[in-house]
């Protein structure tokens, strides 16, 4: 009887802790920060985030930017990212921001990120402000573990600024990476559009000149100018080489052209009229041999050039080192922090055209 008993109760301890272990290894698998970004960890802690690249309705590279480094903090907290299209800040502009990425990179924005259900257009999360973490410079990384000032809450409120430093999300670019290139297959055919098919041919040693002006001919950015984009050539010329100019101001571009052609022949200019800049990005990250920044506060040619090493690491980088006019600016940015390891520096003269 005694035996009997023994065994019934060590049969019942066994179960009850094999009824914990279980409640335990369900728990723990919902807040598990390496199962990756596209699962919903359940009722996890939230990241309740906004971003100025949205707010400001910025182009398409700083709402890249804003929603990887965003993806970046939200998993370096333990946290599940959620934009709140109902949420007081997020206006029309945000929502079309948000809309662009997740037509271009639809893997990178699921469902269990958006919240269209007003659970979070509450005041109580909007009395004491809209940040918990403090993270303002554009082009600095700042560590998110430092700057959350409250890790406790479920509900943490994030405006993250631009957030452009790749620091924020590189830990985690290899998953990151393949969201991006969901539909690279399709996009890569459709750029290749952008220059005649004897651009293409092998055997030729491909330079691609990412520019930029128009909004940066102001006293803020620093834009492509006649003299650096002069130098460029003559520095990057040889007889292999073709160089392909892409841009914003295509007539800008034709009217260098000329000049250009005296000092190398082997010279195109991309048509990119009405493409978007997606459509270079792919472009570069399959035929481009070297590529040369020279408006180099462009978060599109950033993104240009990390599309280029995506899964080719052996191409070459190159940047303008004047990065902007503003003084203002220049203090919200750490060379080390938004250029990628390797990326070398033009140290030309720039002119003021």
């Amino acid at each position: 009887m005694k035996l009997s008993t023994t065994f019934g109760l060590l049969f019942i301890a066994l179960l009850f802790v094999d009824t914990i272990w279980c409640k335990k290894k369900k728990h723990s698998k919902r807040f598990n920060p390496n199962e990756g970004f596209g699962n919903p960890l359940g009722n996890s802690r939230v990241l309740l985030a906004r971003s100025s690249a949205f707010e400001a309705g910025g182009g398409i590279g700083n709402e890249l930017f804003a929603v990887m480094s965003t993806l970046g903090v939200a998993r370096k907290l333990r946290r599940r990212p959620v934009f709140a299209l109902r949420a007081p800040y997020f206006n029309g502009v945000s929502e079309s921001s948000l809309w662009t990425i997740a037509s271009y990179f639809p893997q990178l924005v699921p469902a269990h990120m958006i919240d269209n259900q007003n659970i979070y257009n509450n005041k109580t999360f909007w009395k004491e402000g809209n940040d918990d973490l403090g993270i303002s410079p554009c082009c600095k990384y700042v560590e998110p573990t430092k700057a959350l000032r409250d890790n406790k809450k479920k509900v943490a409120r994030f405006n993250g600024g631009y957030l452009q430093s790749y620091k924020y999300f590189y830990p985690y670019r290899r998953e990151l990476n393949q969201k991006l290139l969901t539909n690279a297959p399709a996009f890569t055919k459709m750029s290749e559009a952008l220059v005649p098919k004897s651009v293409l041919q092998p055997g030729q040693q491909r330079i691609c000149i990412h520019t930029k002006r128009g909004s940066f001919l102001g006293n803020y950015h620093q834009a492509t100018t006649k003299k650096f984009l002069d130098r460029t050539v003559e520095h990057f010329r040889n007889p292999k080489a073709q160089i392909i100019l892409f841009g914003d101001d295509v007539h800008w571009l034709k009217d260098q052209l000329p000049a250009l052609r005296r000092k190398f022949q082997r010279i195109t200019i991309a048509d990119k009229e009405g493409i978007p800049d997606v459509a270079t990005w792919f472009f570069f990250r399959k035929h481009c041999h070297k590529v040369v920044l020279s408006a180099s506060s462009s978060t599109s040619g950033w993104w240009a050039a990390y599309f280029a090493q995506m899964q080719r690491p052996g191409v070459q980088v190159f940047y303008n080192k004047k990065f902007a006019k503003s003084q203002d600016y220049l203090n919200q940015k750490e060379d080390k922090d938004y250029f990628l390891p390797g990326w070398k520096p033009l140290d030309f003269e720039n002119g003021d055209d």
